[in-house]
């Protein structure tokens, strides 16, 4: 996964498809290595971090947070 962030939010997230590559200015290119500066903001990998749930537990919302430069994303 991937994540554009500009401004310390989240504009994209997904995987290095022609419609990141034209957001980035980037068409035609293999994906470069994470992080990435670009005009359109900031390309980082994403990491989606699994919360240990309990019997009466169940998943909810994402929440997301920049730790370095790796975007980790917590299901409530």
């Amino acid at each position: 996964m991937i994540a554009l962030e500009n401004d310390g939010n989240v504009t994209f997230q997904g995987s290095w498809t022609r419609r990141l590559q034209e957001m980035t200015g980037l068409v035609g290119n293999a994906q470069p290595p994470l992080p990435h500066v670009t005009a359109a903001g900031t390309l980082r990998a994403v990491e989606y971090v699994k919360p240990t749930l309990l019997a009466y537990q169940r998943d909810g919302a994402e929440s997301g947070e920049l730790a370095g430069d790796v975007w980790k994303i917590t299901v409530a």
